[in-house]
């Protein structure tokens, strides 16, 4: 958004314009500063969306980084560094009473003053309700964002690394970098991820996470309620017990919601593997032998053992597994000292041809330092937009209301060539 100005009529405008220009968007979360006239426009914009789309009202939330930093002025750390770290903490309790059992002894220790802002700004109803962490359970890990300041560090990326370090003034110079190379950078990226070569993404590293943990449960600390409920005991908390409904698929505790799965349900699936078996998906299984028609030749077999041939396990993707065998093929020709291999032309054919058949979208090289207007192709545009260098030397002072320093040394200058000048004829009329 370009905008001289941060009113409420101006941000609520453009987000107007945003939904009119997409409107199948429908947020369910805003984040933002603790500002009137963007929370202000956020609630119009949202109601409206909701309205449209006939779904939820998003949700506001407010940046966690932006209420330290607003609560860390109002008194001085150094003086209260117990509170200072209570405060910390504070904002991040997902339990209600630990919450006001924390803000009871915050009112008990910090300056009076700074509890007074605290309660008249910060813990009205609707405002706690926009940046305390008991309001924000029941989110998954893709939603798991608390701060707005990852869109800062995603406009220093684009400065820094696709506009170069450079000034730019030039509003089609931004969307022609927009179009044809930020955009199609994070399409390769993201194709990139789905063939396995970014990584894994962060619901896999939960899952794996998840069932790393559960192998620490035993049967002692699961006791059986139904045929198919349970109680687990919490391992940080042990007077905690969660609730695990297999049939259901569903568990009490505060980490479920991520990823739908978390370490009591893997702990009960795990202990209990009839349980396992019952609510795994089912898949339909694949014959051990498969009927060929009748040949003419006798001594062939009328039967072909599948067994034998596929492997166990769910099928992968093949475009998976050959990028994988392709990253191992290079490890070991950077390696190899053979100057010619009987299968590189045929291997190259194979490699053109899938260039061909795949994107064309190509992932950026790392970037590089470039000194301003050096190699650039704009050589004539550049001269004519760009001013001349200015020689002149500015002037000093403010003209409204002086003359400022050149004027008293430029009468200074004058009047010694006129001594001067009044001294060579004196001396001619002598």
């Amino acid at each position: 958004m370009l905008a001289s100005n941060g009113c409420t009529e101006t941000i609520y405008h453009f987000l107007k314009v945003v939904h009119a220009a997409s409107p199948s968007v429908n947020p369910t979360y805003f984040m933002s500063d603790f500002d009137g006239a963007q929370i202000q426009a956020c609630h119009l914009a949202a109601a409206d969306w909701a309205k449209l789309n006939a779904a939820k009202i998003a949700v506001i939330l407010l940046c966690w980084w932006h209420c330290l930093h607003s609560w860390q002025q109002r008194f001085v750390i150094s003086k209260y560094p117990e509170v200072w770290e209570l405060l910390k903490k504070w904002i991040r309790m997902d339990v209600q009473s630990e919450f006001d059992a924390a803000w009871a002894k915050i009112q008990r220790i910090a300056p009076k003053d700074f509890v007074k802002y605290l309660r008249t700004y910060w813990m009205k109803p609707e405002v706690v309700a926009m940046w305390s962490a008991v309001h924000r359970r029941s989110r998954s890990i893709f939603e798991m964002c608390d701060t707005n300041m990852l869109v800062e560090a995603y406009h220093h990326v684009l400065k820094s690394k696709f506009l170069e370090a450079k000034r730019n003034r030039r509003l089609d110079h931004l969307l022609y970098v927009l179009v044809n190379k930020v955009s199609p950078y994070y399409e390769s990226k993201q194709q990139r991820q789905e063939f396995g070569f970014e990584g894994e993404d962060c619901e896999v590293r939960k899952r794996k996470d998840i069932e790393k943990r559960a192998q620490d449960y035993t049967l002692a600390d699961i006791e059986r309620d139904g045929e198919d409920t349970f109680r687990v005991r919490s391992r940080s908390c042990p007077s905690k017990a969660y609730d695990v409904d297999v049939d259901a698929y569903h568990c009490t505790c505060i980490d479920f919601p991520l990823i739908s799965y978390c370490k009591h349900l893997s702990a009960v699936q795990r202990l209990f593997p009839e349980k396992r078996d019952a609510t795994a998906p089912t898949t339909p299984s694949l014959p051990t032998t498969l009927d060929l028609p009748p040949q003419d030749n006798e001594d062939s077999p009328p039967t072909l053992d599948v067994a034998s041939v596929l492997q166990k396990g769910p099928a992968r993707n093949p475009a998976i597994v050959l990028a994988e065998r392709m990253e191992v093929l290079a490890a070991r020709l950077r390696k190899c000292r053979r100057k010619e291999l009987e299968s590189l032309p045929a291997l190259q054919e194979a490699l053109d041809a899938m260039y061909l058949e795949t994107d064309s979208s190509g992932v950026m090289p790392s970037a590089g330092y470039v000194a301003p207007n050096v190699s650039s192709g704009w050589k004539e545009t550049e001269k004519a937009i760009v001013p001349g260098v200015k020689t002149k030397k500015r002037k000093v002072g403010d003209p409204a209301y002086g003359a400022g320093s050149s004027s008293g040394l430029k009468a200074k200058k004058g009047a010694k060539s006129r001594c001067v000048r009044w001294l060579c004829i004196a001396s001619l009329s002598l």
